[in-house]
């Protein structure tokens, strides 16, 4: 299914269906219809900016923002406002937005001064972790941590232990020293793991 087959109306309907009813089926269709394209758009628009040709994106690391970008944009895109941007602009609004937060904050990384690189990497670490409250705490705080590992445990050892350690409260740094993995590493798998949680239960209150 493409966008062109859709009407604007019928796009809004489905992100009012998710947004009022946690429809997933209606989630489903939006995702069908932009999530390849959007991947793509991202690589491109990646491909045309400086300095990003001395990066590898990873397919993975790439669509894993994408699909936040795209969670975000269903949950919050305003369908009952006639003068809002299409659903579409609003999506690679949010996914250009996305693609200059990682450069900088890949960027940045390398141009820092060690002392301020170990501060830099603190700060990200609280606030990657602050980032994760809203799904760790609308999924492990009401006890079906042993619902999402087993969920995740055929999709890699790695992920499904991160999601153990991460529910039991353990600092990033610790599970990336305790399962041997780089920073870049361990947040891509991170990413990851939020994209397969919200694309199998987009109404996270299903697993309650």
């Amino acid at each position: 299914m493409s966008e062109g087959s859709l009407s604007i109306q019928e796009i809004r309907e489905y992100v009012k269906q998710f947004q009022l009813y946690a429809d997933r089926e209606a989630f489903n269709k939006l995702l069908d219809i932009y999530y390849l394209d959007a991947c793509r758009y991202a690589s491109k628009f990646l491909s045309h900016q400086l300095y990003s040709d001395s990066i590898r994106w990873s397919y993975e690391e790439v669509s894993s923002y994408v699909f936040i970008a795209f969670w975000k944009a269903v949950k919050n895109y305003r369908w009952n406002d006639i003068r809002s941007v299409s659903f579409k602009n609003y999506l690679y609004q949010l996914i250009k937005y996305e693609t200059m937060h990682e450069l900088k904050r890949v960027f940045a990384c390398k141009e820092v001064q060690d002392l301020d690189k170990k501060w830099y990497k603190e700060t990200e670490e609280a606030k990657l972790e602050r980032d994760d409250s809203s799904v760790l705490e609308r999924i492990v705080l009401r006890g079906r941590v042993s619902t999402i590992y087993e969920f995740l445990l055929p999709k890699g050892r790695d992920y499904a232990l991160i999601w153990e350690l991460k529910s039991q409260g353990v600092k990033n740094l610790e599970i990336r020293e305790r399962l041997q993995l780089s920073d870049s590493t361990f947040k891509s798998k991170w990413q990851y793991i939020k994209k397969l949680i919200l694309k199998a239960y987009p109404s996270v209150d299903k697993i309650y």
